[in-house]
C-alpha cells in the first residue's frame, strides 16, 4: 500500500489561509491527493510494464486508488497480494498434434501441427514471458482446449513452492488432481526497495506541483 501525505507541502496553505475558506482549502487538498494517486498509479503500471509480460487488464484490477474525500484528505493505492496465473503471462502449449495460445484478447487459439516423425512424447509443455523477452519453457505443463490456464500434476506446499507428481494415481482416464500454475503477484512488483524509490521521488515531485495548481485554480473563481 501507498499513502500520501501532505506533511510536506502544507508551508504552501499559509499563502492561501487567508482567501480560500476551509472547505475550499480541504477541496483542494483533496483533488491533489487524488491527481497525485492517479500519476503515481500510472508510474507504477509503467515501471511492471517495463520489466514483466504482464497483461493490461490484469495490471488495472490488481492496482486500485481509494479516493481523498476533504473530510478524510488520504489517499492510497492498493496492489493485490495474490498470485497471478500464468494464464496472464501469454502461455503457448505445445504438443505434437497442435498448438494452443492465447490472443491479445485472451481468447483460445488453437492450430493444428503436422508431425514430421513419430513422437517419443506426445506433450512438449507450456512456454509463458513472465520478463519481457525471456520465454521459458515448462516442460512438465499443460493447457487444457476450452481453458485458458495453465496446469501441472501436483500441489503447492505450505512453504509455496510447487512440488510435481510423477506418477499416475489413476490407472485409467482422467488423471487427477491437478492444480493451476502460479507466478508473481503484483504487489511484490511494486513493493520492493527499487520501485517504491521511484514513486517515493515522484511523489515529492508532483504533489506541490498540483496542490499549487489546485489553490490557484479555486482562488481565481473566488475573483471572478
Amino acid at each position: 500500500m501507498l499513502h500520501l501525505n501532505i506533511d510536506n507541502v502544507l508551508a504552501k496553505l499559509n499563502n492561501f489561509k487567508d482567501s480560500l475558506s476551509d472547505k475550499k482549502l480541504r477541496l483542494a487538498l483533496a483533488s491533489t491527493l487524488n491527481k497525485s494517486a492517479l500519476q503515481l498509479r500510472t508510474t507504477a503500471k509503467k515501471i511492471i510494464n517495463s520489466e514483466y509480460k504482464i497483461t493490461q487488464s490484469s495490471l488495472d484490477k490488481s492496482i486500485v486508488h481509494h479516493k481523498a474525500f476533504s473530510n478524510t484528505l488520504e489517499a492510497s493505492i492498493l496492489a493485490n497480494s495474490e498470485s497471478l496465473t500464468l494464464k496472464d503471462f501469454s502461455p503457448k502449449f505445445t504438443s505434437h498434434k497442435e498448438q494452443v495460445r492465447l490472443n491479445k484478447n485472451g481468447s483460445i487459439i488453437r492450430r493444428k501441427r503436422k508431425a514430421k516423425r513419430k513422437a517419443r512424447r506426445n506433450v512438449l509443455g507450456v512456454s509463458v514471458e513472465i520478463h519481457k523477452g525471456k520465454r521459458i519453457l515448462i516442460s512438465y505443463a499443460f493447457m487444457i482446449p476450452s481453458n485458458a490456464h495453465v496446469y501441472a500434476r501436483g500441489w503447492y506446499s505450505p512453504s509455496g513452492g510447487f512440488e510435481q507428481r510423477t506418477k499416475r494415481e489413476q490407472k485409467t482416464g482422467s488423471d487427477l488432481k491437478i492444480t493451476k500454475l502460479l507466478s508473481i503477484s503484483i504487489y511484490s512488483t511494486v513493493v520492493n526497495k527499487n520501485t517504491m524509490e521511484v514513486i517515493s521521488k515522484k511523489s515529492h515531485d508532483v504533489v506541490p506541483n498540483i496542490l499549487l495548481h489546485e489553490l490557484k485554480y479555486r482562488l481565481a473563481t473566488l475573483e471572478k
